[in-house]
């Protein structure tokens, strides 16, 4: 995003703890366009208080200027949640917005927004298709700076793929970004020219190790860079890749089953076998990893106590093959809009309580679970309309809990978590990211019949509507 804006003129960086521009000493208001882009639904708070702390009201009827855009996979998601607050969400990809935004800027006809499918622009056009690049020969997926202030520090960071093969239907990564595509080998190389010097290069992609090239992209980094990935999918991992990644400098392995048993693992796509699972620990032990962070979810549709309780029986396996550090985290499962599950209940505090507590881990894991309340404002968040995004702000301003502020707004929370009627009709309906709707009904029945849907072939398969030739 730094990248593109800057074609158009002067562009600053700013953190959270830092209210002055990160190149120019300037505060945040002295900018015609502030452009934020949310990964996660928990950083809406954080912007508002950015912006207010910066002088800037944060509600859209309250200001004048400057311009607020947003957005990233939360905010394209469902906008309604941020419509009080930002003049334009942009759904869909940047290197395919930002030209046509900065070109309506510039002419000063930021009328001319409502005619792109793309601009979801709060009470005045609120719907949108997603538009996206076809493929990542123009991608700008790579570090604009390298600072050691910034979260990653040296660490040159390279998208090398774009939407998932696996089609986990859990995942709003994977289904918000289809097709898979990857990032050519000539621009991974010309991505790491892009910057001077750095002492690590991480890999991001939901998909790393599926890329076509990734033993050429391997062999590309300098050899004194150390190499790190942001997971892996084990059933695209073998002896001589592990190897490999060990000698590059990786030190830990990240790999997510998502459930304790095959037969769910097969109900959400997930596909992979407690024997691949072991065999791969076995594998990481032989090559000489030593720590190891495995990926759980609880609450998730179809889910017994038995599949729960059957993730401590498959820790204690892979322990027992890996012989190194083990970390486990486990997650309520929270449903996203778009993906199969969309229209899912989030399961009850008091069942999901009740699971986790169920977890027995074997000696000497590290164990860890994300907070309930936690869970459930994420879901509101992810789910909910402009009346949550109103609440949210009140709740800030008057620092107390979202809940809260919903209940005394006369509001029921379980409407956005478990309400079935409105979670068949919710807001976020209105945006398309060009996956027809009835192939996520379908993947939703195969869910429930436990049955797996292949990978996708891009030259082939015609099912979810984004590849017809």
């Amino acid at each position: 995003m730094f990248r593109l804006f800057s074609r158009y003129g002067f562009v600053d960086l700013f953190f959270y703890d830092r209210r002055k521009g990160l190149r120019s000493g300037k505060r945040l208001g002295e900018f015609d366009i502030i452009a934020f882009t949310f990964p996660y639904e928990l950083d809406y708070i954080k912007a508002l208080e950015i912006l207010e702390t910066g002088g800037i009201p944060a509600r859209r009827e309250e200001r004048e200027g400057p311009f607020l855009m947003a957005g990233g996979i939360a905010a394209m998601a469902n906008p309604f949640v941020l419509s009080p607050f930002f003049d334009l969400i942009a759904v869909g990809e940047a290197e395919a917005i930002i030209p046509e935004f900065m070109e309506i800027w510039k002419e000063g006809d930021i009328d001319a927004l409502a005619d792109r499918e793309w601009a979801f622009i709060p009470g005045k056009k609120e719907e949108a298709a997603r538009l996206y690049l076809r493929d990542l020969n123009l991608s700008e997926g790579v570090s604009a700076f390298l600072d050691s202030e910034a979260y990653f520090g040296d660490t040159l960071l390279v998208e090398t793929g774009r939407g998932c093969p696996h089609k986990c239907r859990f995942c709003l990564l994977g289904y918000a970004f289809l097709p898979p595509r990857f990032l050519p080998l000539k621009n991974f190389r010309r991505a790491l020219e892009s910057a001077p010097s750095f002492k690590k290069v991480g890999l991001v992609s939901s998909a790393v190790a599926e890329h076509p090239h990734f033993d050429e992209m391997l062999k590309m980094i300098p050899a004194a860079s150390r190499v790190t990935v942001s997971s892996l999918r084990i059933d695209a991992m073998g002896e001589e890749r592990l190897r490999e990644l060990k000698k590059r400098g990786l030190v830990t392995l990240t790999v997510a089953p998502e459930a304790g048993t095959e037969r769910l693992r097969n109900s959400i796509n997930k596909g992979l076998t407690d024997g691949q699972l072991i065999e791969f620990a076995a594998l990481a032990h032989k090559t000489g990893f030593h720590r190891m962070k495995l990926y759980f979810m609880v609450g998730l549709p179809g889910e017994s106590i038995e599949d729960v309780e059957a993730i401590g029986e498959l820790t204690s396996s892979i322990k027992k093959a890996f012989r190194g550090q083990i970390s486990v985290t486990v997650s309520p499962f929270v449903p996203k809009p778009h993906t199969p599950f969309q229209d899912v209940p989030l399961e009850e505090r008091e069942k999901l309580e009740k699971k986790l507590k169920s977890i027995k881990m074997p000696r000497g894991v590290a164990f860890r679970t994300e907070g309930l309340r936690h869970t459930e404002i994420q879901a509101v968040l992810s789910r909910g309309d402009m009346a949550v995004g109103e609440a949210a702000y009140a709740a800030w301003k008057k620092g107390r809990s979202l809940f809260s502020e919903i209940k005394e707004r006369g509001m029921d929370p379980d409407k956005y978590l478990r309400d079935p009627r409105y979670l068949r009709e919710a807001p976020f309906h209105r945006i398309s990211t060009g996956v027809r709707s009835s192939f996520l009904r379908l993947e939703l029945e195969r869910s429930k019949r436990g049955r797996r849907t292949p990978d996708c072939d891009t030259k082939k398969c015609k099912l979810c509507g984004l590849c017809v030739t």
